[in-house]
């Protein structure tokens, strides 16, 4: 499925980002 997770940049900020089945990080445009 589909789920929103949030990544820790080098900046030490979260971005949102969607995790599908494979697991490869869609960032929001």
């Amino acid at each position: 499925g589909v789920g929103v997770g949030t990544l820790d940049t080098p900046k030490k900020s979260k971005v949102k980002f969607l995790v599908t089945d494979h697991k490869n990080p869609i960032y929001p445009q």
